[in-house]
């Protein structure tokens, strides 16, 4: 995306036909541009030179129209950086109730780049000016104020004019309600415009008395955060919430119900939720993975006699079993009467390159659709598992995931989980939850299939190989480190990824 100087845009658009920049011009600069934001860019320039008439061309250097953050859809309207500052524009041609929550969101964005943030909401109706102050208050201000700023920002320092996107890490603005929990309660957070959407429907519908309602989506897509946060957020309103978690409980779930008195249970021990008292909404978390005796259970004994509003999260994807995924099918397939569907469809916590490469190696036939790089993942081969197991274990700043193992039965792969003591879970114990750095092993189970990943069984263990990888690959945020273990075909589809 590229920077440009205002006063050069207010010109093209006035002198566009019918008012509108041509769309080679915005595809030139790399942004999207509204007739409305032009407008008020105007008026903007405008007021600027009516209360200084000093303001010059180069003053106007240097901004960045209609940015968006890659994955979280983050909308800025002016925004301009410096090695010592960034300045925020934001323009409405009204005043409304929204300018303090979004100068507050656009601030949360910013903060990660380390620089004082000058922030301003633009009223063109009224010609008014409004600040971000320190202790994060909307005020009034002069237009001398932000002129002061734009014209400090000239005085020999230049505009970073560079690939904008480099500059923001999406996995910075997810937190996770497990990972960092009281950042969560205290709502140290933002939910993405889709992610907003899709709460406002879901209490929309609640409130009109719907039932049932699924929310689905890809692991990375913001979904465990969008569930948690709708808990949160009716239990603040003094409503009864229980939640099943299809897993083992994380330290995260038990810090939830010791500190803040949430009333979380792990499928197994699914009753519990009412032992004490009948919740008045229920939420079944990673919902793919219920039996379905398990799910008849709860509808027949509590749900339906109980009049109990139901949320099913989950990814169909998600699956470790041959028999799990049934109940999820069932939603999906409507078998159920008034179900109120929604879903995430972006990735949004894991890094786009890495997902393209997931997407890639289950597929191979993706590669000429998808861009992929090397930058985030790393493909190392060892003949023997023991060795793998060794540089594991050197390994700095990653956490490695395992393969279930079994109670009963021995198996080299699965054992490492026992043993390694990089190790943060087996498969089963890491759903949910998301790490910055991932390195998982793939052993001679692997094979392609034409263009397809398949796999066969670890020996002894009742779970689905390519069902354990998939859940174990896709827990990374920034980068992943595959460690191919004797099967050198495997190795080199993997690294002919990239060519």
């Amino acid at each position: 995306m590229k920077t440009v100087n205002l006063k050069s845009v207010v010109e093209i658009y006035k002198n566009s036909g019918d008012n509108n920049i041509s769309h080679a011009y915005m595809k030139y600069l790399g942004t999207e541009i509204k007739k409305i934001d032009l407008e008020s860019l105007e008026c903007l320039i405008k007021d600027l030179n009516s209360v200084d008439t000093t303001i010059t061309i180069k003053d106007l250097n240097g901004f960045y129209i209609g940015y968006k953050i890659p994955q979280i859809g983050k909308e800025f309207d002016l925004l301009r950086l410096t090695e010592k500052s960034i300045l925020n524009i934001e323009y409405k041609s009204k005043t409304t109730e929204k300018i303090l929550k979004q100068l507050l969101q656009n601030k949360y964005y910013l903060k990660f780049l380390n620089l004082p943030i000058y922030s301003f909401s633009y009223i063109s109706e009224s010609s008014k000016l409004y600040k971000l102050d320190d202790e994060d208050n909307l005020v009034e201000v002069e237009f001398s104020e932000i002129i002061d700023i734009i014209k400090s920002q000239c005085d020999n320092i230049d505009f970073y004019s560079k690939d904008l996107n480099s500059k923001f890490n999406p996995s910075n603005y997810l937190i996770s309600p497990f990972s960092k929990t009281e950042e969560f309660i205290r709502n140290k957070y933002f939910l993405t415009q889709r992610q907003e959407e899709i709460e406002k429907n879901i209490n929309t519908d609640i409130n009109n008395g719907s039932r049932f309602i699924i929310l689905s989506g890809d692991a990375g897509s913001g979904k465990t955060l969008l569930t948690y946060h709708i808990a949160k957020k009716y239990i603040e309103n003094g409503k009864n919430v229980g939640l099943i978690h299809c897993a083992k409980l994380n330290d995260g779930h038990i810090r939830l119900n010791n500190d803040y008195k949430w009333n979380i249970e792990a499928i197994k021990y699914w009753e519990h939720i009412f032992k004490n008292t009948i919740p008045e909404i229920l939420i079944i978390d990673e919902f793919q993975r219920i039996n379905e005796t398990q799910f008849s259970e709860i509808m027949k004994k509590y749900v339906i006699p109980n009049n109990i509003t139901l949320i099913l999260s989950g990814d169909g994807k998600q699956i470790l079993q041959k028999h799990e995924g049934v109940v999820f099918e069932e939603f999906e397939n409507n078998e159920y009467d008034s179900v109120k569907k929604y879903r995430l469809n972006s990735k949004i916590r894991t890094n786009e390159k890495l997902s393209n490469f997931i997407k890639i190696m289950l597929s191979l036939d993706k590669k000429t659709t998808l861009q992929v790089s090397n930058e985030n993942i790393d493909i190392t081969y060892f003949d023997t598992i023991e060795e793998a197991n060794n540089y594991i274990k050197s390994k700095e700043n990653y956490q490695y995931i395992s393969y279930t193992p079994s109670l009963y039965y021995r198996n080299k792969y699965a054992d490492l989980a026992k043993s390694n003591p990089k190790n943060i879970g087996n498969a089963h114990e890491v759903i949910g939850q998301e790490f910055e750095n991932v390195i998982v092993i793939m052993g001679e189970q692997f094979y392609y299939d034409g263009n397809k990943l398949k796999d066969k069984d670890l020996d002894g263990i009742p779970y689905g190989t390519g069902k354990m990888f998939f859940q174990q690959i896709t827990r990374a945020i920034n980068k992943l480190e595959i460690v191919v273990v004797n099967n050198p075909v495997v190795f080199n589809k993997l690294i002919e990824i990239f060519n």
